[in-house]
């Protein structure tokens, strides 16, 4: 018996995950996504992931509106030279921006903070947190020069100088260790890499690090890079966000990169996110008039062929499912466009006479004959053992 366990082990092969998705709320793309569902799951092969309702849930976007209000408050208080007053409203502002550093209008914004909490810092008489700040600041808008008429002098020569000792400093390196291993690295809001890397060149000084993963909340924090060529290091390990939230999410990233010519990556990030082995994603290619459309990939990224529009006919699914099934190594695909009506018949043998009913006859024979030839095995060297002794 335990043969023949050990044989169907090894023949059953779990089927195949493929998600069924859309970031869309309209009728006509929810209907798609559960007609897509009800196709995969008439194949014993398929494992279909859903992801469709009339609602989404809420997304989360920059409170413009609050970090403003927080700025506004900090340049009263620093006006009415109330100091710590000042801080603690940067201090929310600053908060709240750094998981949008990935934004222009963050980086910004966060900049005129860290400018303003230098100054502070300097009229608390600690030049050299001042400094830090300041350069830190630089990070994120090179560019910046302070005007005479808003900064006063000693502000201004202590900026100066700490941005021309910075580049008198030989640059550091950061290595950075992040999961999952999908996830994008960047540093003072620009992209340094996708996974585990290494970043070098930077010059020392505190900088932004931020840390983000398609169903996975950001990270987002503050690293110190040494001078003279010395190697930091990061360990980043994001949460994941809470379901439906998390599928949500997936499906609007991945629809915003549709043609994109960095699709197959993000259609990847996406595949290993949910640990599927392919992604049927409905959406609208243009406008809300067009129809809804498909676009399938498999879990590399690759299209498993060019996004087309739907047709909810018996069979229409079919070249799509034997795509599917060709990428993961158990069938050819056979020609011919998505919405092409193939009767099932054509393509599918009946269940007796496919391989893997087939495989589980064979199986189950072999493993009966073993265990029959092994239950008459009679050997004179052998010894059986009762309780410890021999007889």
């Amino acid at each position: 018996m335990s043969s023949v366990l050990a044989a169907l082990m090894l023949v059953a092969a779990p089927p195949v995950r493929v998600w069924v998705a859309t970031a869309a709320t309209d009728p006509a793309s929810v209907e798609a996504v559960r007609w897509l569902s009800r196709e995969l799951g008439r194949d014993p092969r398929l494992s279909a992931l859903e992801n469709a309702s009339t609602t989404s849930p809420p997304v989360d976007a920059l409170d413009t509106a609050l970090v403003e209000q927080a700025l506004d408050r900090g340049r009263e208080a620093y006006t009415r030279l109330e100091p710590q007053q000042a801080l603690l409203h940067l201090g929310v502002a600053e908060t709240t921006l750094r998981p949008w550093l990935h934004q222009a209008s963050a980086r910004v914004l966060l900049a005129q903070v860290l400018r303003l909490r230098g100054l502070t810092e300097l009229f608390l008489e600690r030049p050299a947190n001042a400094a830090q700040t300041f350069v830190s600041a630089s990070f994120l808008e090179p560019e910046f020069s302070p005007a005479s008429e808003e900064w006063p002098p000693e502000a201004r020569l202590l900026y100066a100088d700490a941005i021309a000792n910075l580049k008198r400093l030989a640059p550091g390196a950061l290595s950075v260790r992040v999961t999952p291993e999908s996830a994008a690295v960047l540093l003072d809001g620009r992209v340094a890499a996708t996974g585990p890397t290494t970043i070098r060149g930077p010059l020392p000084g505190e900088h932004a690090l931020l840390v983000l993963a398609p169903g996975f909340k950001p990270f987002a924090g503050v690293v110190t890079m040494a001078a003279d060529g010395h190697l930091g290091d990061a360990a980043v390990f994001l949460e994941p966000l809470p379901e439906p939230q998390r599928r949500h999410d997936f499906a609007r990233y991945l629809a915003a990169r549709v043609g994109a010519t960095d699709e197959a990556m993000f259609a990847r990030q996406v595949a290993a996110g949910l640990g599927v082995d392919a992604i049927l994603l409905v959406t609208r290619p243009g406008a809300e008039a067009d129809p809804v459309a498909l676009w399938p990939f498999d879990k590399g990224g690759a299209r498993l062929q060019e996004p087309a529009p739907i047709s909810m006919r018996a069979g229409a699914a079919q070249p799509v499912i034997d795509r599917i099934v060709t990428a993961a190594g158990l069938t050819p695909a056979p020609p011919g466009p998505l919405g092409e009506s193939v009767p099932p018949a054509a393509t599918l043998d009946p269940w007796y006479l496919r391989w893997y009913s087939i495989a589980g006859v064979a199986a189950i024979v072999v493993g009966a004959l073993a265990t029959g030839v092994w239950l008459s095995y009679d050997s004179a060297d052998e010894v059986t053992f009762v309780l410890g002794r021999a007889r």
